[in-house]
C-alpha cells in the first residue's frame, strides 16, 4: 500500500470509529435497551476495540480519547 492509500484508509477508519462513538453515545443515553439495541451496542464497542489495536490506527497521531471513552461507556451500559 502506498502512503496516500494508507492515509486515505486511516481517514476512513477514523471516520468509521467516530460513527461508532455516535451510535454508542446514543444508545448509552437510552434508559432501557432492547435486546437488539444491546447487540448493536456490543457490535460498536467491539468495532472500536478491534480498530484501536490496528497498527495504522495506533500510528495515527490524533486523539483517541473519544474512542476509549465510548468503549468504557458502552461496556458499562452492557454490564
Amino acid at each position: 500500500m502506498n502512503e496516500q492509500t494508507t492515509q486515505e484508509r486511516t481517514a476512513q477508519d477514523i471516520k468509521a470509529l467516530g460513527d461508532s462513538v455516535y451510535v454508542i453515545n446514543e444508545l448509552v443515553a437510552i434508559a432501557t435497551l432492547s435486546d437488539q439495541q444491546k447487540k448493536f451496542l456490543k457490535a460498536n464497542v467491539d468495532h472500536i476495540s478491534l480498530m484501536l489495536a490496528k497498527e495504522h490506527i495506533i500510528a495515527d497521531t490524533g486523539s483517541k480519547t473519544a474512542f476509549t471513552a465510548a468503549v468504557d461507556a458502552g461496556t458499562a451500559k452492557l454490564a
